[in-house]
């Protein structure tokens, strides 16, 4: 899989470790969005 506008291709195996992290930090800003929101 190729992101465009990331520059990231996954068939190679630097771009499946930057997916990784990319993710990993997504899914940490959206974890301390909701804590945010949810007044935790």
């Amino acid at each position: 899989m190729f992101f465009e506008k990331e520059g990231v291709n996954t068939l190679e195996s630097n771009g499946e470790l930057l997916i990784t992290i990319l993710s990993s930090q997504a899914q940490e800003e959206s974890r301390n969005l909701s804590e945010i929101q949810g007044g935790n």
